[in-house]
């Protein structure tokens, strides 16, 4: 069982095709089955063996093959490594955290059908994306997504490359949270590439805070009725890279990292209940995080802080980029498994020496699952090279 491992990627989805199909003969004899991780053998050419049929039944009237217990049961030899390195859609499949909806059966079809998307993912090519990547995932205890990520490129008045990235998390007790993301993301995108291609780069900390004014704005927009529920809201953090100069932009607490060699710089600070109640001495964080309040925020987009954007007073860092590293944004859905910027630094080194921003992206958001998944999982990457 323990050579599922050290598998290859591919021999892994190999092993889950021959998963697949052992259940589907399984299924044309009218038996159910549910067995064990240990009735699974995997031999030095990465084939499956079954010991036993231990778990099996016969299907009677309208009882239907369930084949989530059988991939949870392959799950364990194969999650975290190596299925941790390819698409999020596998994670899923296999992992013991995730509970589809009550009442719903995951047929042997409904895992090809999965598997197969899953596949295209990873055939997709990503040398465009070597640069940047971003991917957001609804994570395996969420109804939906409600999280959302833009990335861009062009080329900035000064005749420089520009690189813009955002992270938007909605908030989930307030209404329309995924259309307020979604409205605060592309907003912020939008206004970095219009300004780092007509305005001066030079300027780079007041584009930056201005693309966070304009999501505010765009996510007050959003229709809500009052006394339905808090209105939209949700955090952003924005990063806009020129030359060797990295300009971050944050409203509440999703985050911003510098990753390199020698490790990891938290660049944000969370705008939380709980970041003001540690760092002031008054809580330890052990504490905090059990405190009804641990995740609430103090500063949002969104009507609930006022309809313009005078109101809104985004933070606003810049960074001097010295040597070759890795920009990473991303929602709490993955900093809340990695709470410092050690761990979390280390995570990306762990994606491998030659990983490129892609591979890295659906690295991290795939620990995040293995860990539990929680909430929804956003990351944005930028490679930087060395200047």
């Amino acid at each position: 069982m323990d050579a599922g491992s050290s598998l290859p990627l591919d021999a892994a989805i190999a092993l889950v095709h021959q998963l697949l199909d052992l259940a589907a003969h399984f299924e044309a004899a009218g038996t159910g089955w549910r067995p064990v991780p240990g009735d699974f053998l995997i031999d030095a050419d990465a084939r499956l063996h079954l010991s036993e049929a231990r778990g099996a039944w016969r299907l009677e009237g309208a009882e239907r093959f369930e084949i989530k217990r059988p991939l949870i049961a392959l799950g364990t030899c194969l999650v975290p490594a190596p299925l941790v390195l390819g698409a999020p859609r596998l994670v899923r499949l296999l992992s013991a955290h995730h509970e589809p909806p009550t009442h719903r059966v995951i047929s042997v079809a409904d895992a090809r059908l999965e598997l197969a998307r899953a596949e295209r993912e990873l055939a997709l090519p990503d040398d465009d994306f070597a640069t940047m990547a971003a991917i957001t995932d609804q994570g395996l205890r969420r109804e939906r997504n409600e999280d959302a990520v833009e990335i861009a490129s062009g080329v900035a008045r000064d005749g420089g490359r520009f690189f813009a990235l955002v992270v938007c998390d909605g908030i989930a007790r307030s209404t329309r949270a995924k259309a307020a993301a979604s409205a605060a993301a592309r907003t912020a995108r939008a206004a970095l590439e219009r300004f780092a291609e007509e305005g001066d780069a030079r300027t780079a900390n007041a584009m930056v805070a201005d693309a966070i004014h304009e999501a505010h704005r765009a996510v007050c927009s959003q229709r809500f009725h009052p006394g339905r529920g808090e209105p939209p809201g949700t955090t952003i953090v924005c990063a806009l890279v020129h030359r060797n100069r990295l300009v971050v932009g944050w409203v509440g607490d999703s985050r911003a990292y510098w990753v390199t060699g020698d490790g990891a710089t938290q660049l944000t600070r969370d705008h939380s209940w709980i970041h003001d109640v540690v760092a002031s001495g008054a809580m330890s964080e052990a504490d905090a995080l059990r405190h009804p309040l641990a995740h609430a925020l103090t500063r949002c987009l969104g009507p609930i802080e006022g309809p313009g954007a005078s109101e809104i007073e985004p933070d606003v860092v810049t960074h001097s980029l010295r040597g070759s590293g890795h920009v990473v944004l991303c929602s709490d859905g993955l900093w809340t498994y990695y709470r410092d910027a050690v761990a979390l630094g280390r995570l990306v080194g762990d994606a491998g020496p030659r990983a490129n921003a892609a591979r890295i992206a659906r690295y991290l958001v795939n620990n995040a699952l293995v860990r539990g998944g929680g909430d929804n999982v956003s990351v944005a990457i930028y490679a930087h090279a060395r200047g």
